[in-house]
């Protein structure tokens, strides 16, 4: 028995490795600024009449985001930690809307986003200095039969001609049922008033911005435990052979 315990020992030990060599996709989002968002109503402000396209600018962005991204196809859990909230109604009694995460699960499955060159980017705001000025990429929705191609170029929309703002292109497809569509989850939020106002329902959400936050992708836990046990598995067959 004495020498069958290294053999599982070292199966957990790579087991182990192996989880601690994938724990280190994380990305940190430290950013602040103004948002537009329009074109998603097909009848108003919408300049092709389609509501599965729509456009995000923002506006005057400070601070920075570093992004790891993991190898396309692998299975992670995605915890966030930090905050992120929005402010797009004028009525200073208003208090913006608010989403904090303390290390909470927001998503488990396979990596599938595509059209990355490379696995890390970084944008900092503050000296202008960027992984790239322009790309795009293609993003699965979780749970949903759709996707999001999303195109962006950072630019400068003011006059002082500082790269410190973003312009974004969605494109939506693959959905079944229009209701489901990030598109009409917009145009519920431009028509819902925010707390007992009237929303305009103008085609347009727009207002300030803030994030905060941390991402971590680690394996599936699962996958990481299967994995353990078919070493110590094989370590256990390898000694009964002998």
């Amino acid at each position: 028995m004495k020498k069958l315990w290294p053999g599982v020992a070292g199966a957990v030990l790579l087991s182990a490795i192996s989880v601690n060599s994938q724990a280190g996709y994380v990305s940190t989002i430290d950013i602040a600024g103004g948002f537009d968002i329009y074109n998603f109503n097909p009848v108003l402000l919408d300049d092709d009449s389609n509501p599965f396209t729509y456009n995000v600018d923002l506006h005057n962005v400070t601070g920075r985001a570093d992004f790891n991204l993991p190898p396309l196809g692998t299975d992670l859990d995605w915890y966030a930690n930090g905050s992120a909230t929005a402010d797009y109604d004028p009525d200073p009694l208003v208090p913006p809307l608010e989403q904090t995460f303390s290390n909470e699960l927001i998503f488990s499955g396979i990596f599938g986003f595509t059209g990355f060159s490379q696995p890390s980017y970084s944008f900092d705001f503050d000296t202008q200095t960027y992984t790239s000025v322009s790309g795009g990429f293609t993003s699965p929705l979780p749970g949903l039969p759709g996707m999001l191609d999303i195109s962006y170029e950072i630019v400068a929309f003011d006059i002082d001609g500082i790269l410190n703002d973003v312009s974004i292109s969605i494109v939506e497809s693959g959905f079944t049922d229009p209701s489901q569509t990030v598109s009409a989850l917009l145009n519920v939020l431009d028509a819902t008033p925010a707390n007992g106002g009237v929303g305009n329902g103008d085609g347009r959400i727009d207002g300030a911005f803030t994030v905060d936050m941390q991402i971590t992708a680690v394996p599936e836990p699962a996958t990481a435990v299967l994995f353990g046990f078919c070493l110590a598995g094989l370590a256990l067959r390898r000694r009964r052979s002998r």
